[in-house]
């Protein structure tokens, strides 16, 4: 049980939604007092995680007194919460690619290296072109 309910927090549950869905599926249909005593949940807790886990098409109720719920289908889960981590991955890279680009566009006229890395690339990069010296008031030397 412990190693589902990692698998399920790594694809985007939190732990008790995870513990009482984990729950539900071991038991089939079970009450609030059966998924507390299985889940380790806090009772109080559960009905918010459940009806958390409802609104995001996990669990069914079925009406009555008192309210039972199952689980939907973990393959049905798994690919909802699938979904919704690649677009959160697709999301991330495109916000991250947005922000490169911002900071290469951001030019600063001062640069800081070290005196090996000067003597290293200055001599090539003047060579190519890439680089042009400007003698200002001050000294190279």
């Amino acid at each position: 049980m412990d190693s589902a309910v990692e698998n399920l927090v790594q694809l985007g549950l939190k732990e008790y939604e995870a513990k009482c869905y984990v729950a539900l599926v071991g038991l089939g249909e079970a009450n609030v007092r059966r998924i507390h005593e299985v889940s380790g949940v806090p009772r109080p807790r559960v009905y918010d995680v459940l009806n958390a886990l409802d609104k995001k098409g996990f669990i069914e109720i079925r009406r009555g007194s008192p309210l039972m719920y199952y689980a939907v289908r973990p393959d049905i889960v798994v690919s909802f919460l699938k979904k919704d981590l690649d677009t959160a991955a697709s999301e991330s890279v495109k916000t991250l690619e947005a922000l490169s680009v911002d900071a290469q566009q951001d030019y600063s006229p001062i640069w800081s290296c070290s005196l090996k890395a000067v003597q290293v690339e200055l001599p090539h990069l003047i060579a190519s072109g890439a680089m042009k010296l400007e003698r200002s008031g001050t000294s190279l030397v």
